[in-house]
């Protein structure tokens, strides 16, 4: 079955990560195709060789949807995968208008809660052409089904899953060597955090907790990723002298060393559809520690804080630092084994909402 997967970018999120790892499971598979919409600075790089960009940074045009047109046809493209909100009005204007018997999937990895009235709205207009929805999680799940009239049918749960083995190597990599290129002390305690630098991922609670831990000198803060906000964090950074407190390393791709110089990660998302990072972490045995309203969006009960609250957040990084040095490091055999069973899950689903 050929299927094309359209995205709106390749920029550096959680959607686009999963297709990266998808893609590069399936290196040898010429049949799945992915079709970016517009190109960014910067963009992931996926080693498959069936990965295209249309050539402009322009968010509304409708230009690419020529180009499409004479993709579907030259690949006999069965079935239209598509991944966040500009690639799904794509997908359901190609079938509606061009492509009737083509099959529709739309693929929900949490911007529901970005869009609460909007995208549900358009998924209710876009239910009677589409053949499967995807959800990221059973909360994901479950929003789409009170939302969606009718479309329960349609709806499958396909957890986001990582690449487990890739962080297998966090272990094989010299802690104290990657520690002292970013001049990070063996003592220290290291709270890591990755994502994209928008007001949902909470970096501002972030900062506000590594204020209220200034006088804790073996407490650092390492902060991976980029964003909208990165010039306002950055500025509160320095409104509360944090330079020596925070390291910020803006884009890492080298992800396996990063977690291998943290000794904990930090999820202060206000939302998620279902969190990569925790999922790399504790595959590469990092401790998580995360806002209490993501509780229902993972596949472990790991520590919680107070939802946008600072001061409960540095209480609670205090508390694990206590635990971790203790040696007792929150674990789950269990989840370990159903993160590597993630992946299998993912692509049996795939082939299930492929034949709707």
């Amino acid at each position: 079955m050929k299927v094309l997967h359209i995205i709106d970018t390749l920029w550096l999120g959680g959607a686009q990560t999963v297709m990266k790892t998808y893609l590069e499971k399936e290196k040898s598979n010429s049949d799945i195709f992915l079709y970016a919409l517009r190109q960014t600075n910067p963009m992931i790089a996926i080693s498959h060789e069936n990965v295209f960009v249309y050539p402009s940074s322009s968010k509304y045009s409708f230009s690419p949807m020529k180009t499409l047109r004479k993709f579907i046809v030259e690949n006999k493209i069965e079935v239209l995968h598509c991944h966040l909100p500009r690639s799904q009005v794509f997908g359901f204007l190609l079938k509606r208008f061009f492509f009737p018997e083509i099959k529709l999937v739309l693929h929900e990895q949490g911007i529901i809660y970005d869009h609460p009235v909007v995208l549900p709205f358009l998924f209710r207009i876009f239910n009677r052409k589409v053949n499967a929805f995807i959800a990221c999680s059973a909360k994901n799940r479950d929003d789409l089904t009170r939302k969606i009239k009718n479309g329960e049918k349609k709806i499958f749960l396909l957890p986001n899953f990582v690449d487990t083995d890739i962080f297998k190597s966090v272990n094989a990599i010299d802690k104290k060597t990657v520690r002292e290129k970013l001049g990070i002390g063996a003592n220290d305690f290291v709270v890591g955090f990755a994502g994209r630098i928008v007001k949902r991922k909470g970096w501002h609670e972030l900062i506000e907790a590594a204020h209220l831990l200034k006088s804790e000198k073996n407490i650092r803060f390492l902060i991976s990723g980029i964003g909208p906000e990165q010039k306002k964090m950055l500025q509160l950074i320095d409104k509360y002298d944090l330079g020596k407190k925070i390291i910020y390393r803006g884009y890492v791709s080298d992800m396996p060393e990063f977690y291998a110089t943290t000794d904990c990660l930090v999820l202060p998302s206000h939302w998620e559809g279902m969190s990569l990072s925790q999922q790399e972490a504790f595959a590469s045995g990092v401790p998580v520690l995360i806002s209490e309203n993501l509780s229902d969006t993972t596949q472990h009960s790991f520590p919680t804080f107070k939802n946008r609250d600072a001061a409960d957040l540095a209480k609670k990084i205090t508390a694990l630092r206590t635990r971790v040095l203790e040696g007792n490091i929150p674990s789950d055999p269990k989840l370990l084994a159903t993160l590597k069973n993630n992946e299998q899950l993912f692509m049996a689903g795939l082939e299930q909402a492929y034949k709707l």
